[in-house]
């Protein structure tokens, strides 16, 4: 497959009006699920396959496999590793005011968005662990 022939997919969730892309230049391009020659995926210019790339969009032909769902029990265990490595670090500029790791930071060591309810619950579990 010569690079000229490369078909691209819309990011998951945009399949229905398909992946917008747009550059400072104000060159703009759409990638749709089906081509206007009803081919799966759409042709785009050079110029924007790296940014359909950086936005999600997929290639044909290309099966990535499905990032692996983390149950509650896996998550959990994320954040309070995360909370560990930060108070460990002892760098002020991650703590809040009252000495807790600030949510931003656990959720980027963590790997994906930390809700307060998630960390209030990892957290008593990290000071549970520290009592034993």
């Amino acid at each position: 497959m010569t690079k000229d022939n490369v078909r691209f997919l819309p990011a998951e969730g945009d399949e229905r009006e398909g992946t917008h892309i747009a550059m400072t230049s104000g060159h703009a391009c759409r990638v749709y699920k089906v081509g206007p020659d009803g081919k799966p995926g759409t042709h785009i210019p050079v110029l924007f396959r790296k940014e359909a790339i950086a936005r999600g969009c997929g290639i044909v032909g290309i099966d990535e496999p499905k990032p692996a769902k983390i149950d509650a029990t896996t998550k959990q265990s994320l954040i309070v590793d995360a909370i560990g490595k930060v108070l460990d670090t002892d760098n002020p500029d991650d703590l809040q005011g009252d000495g807790r790791p600030k949510i931003e930071i656990i959720s980027e060591l963590a790997g994906f968005s930390v809700t307060k309810k998630m960390y209030d619950d990892a957290f008593g579990v990290f000071q549970d662990s520290l009592e034993d």
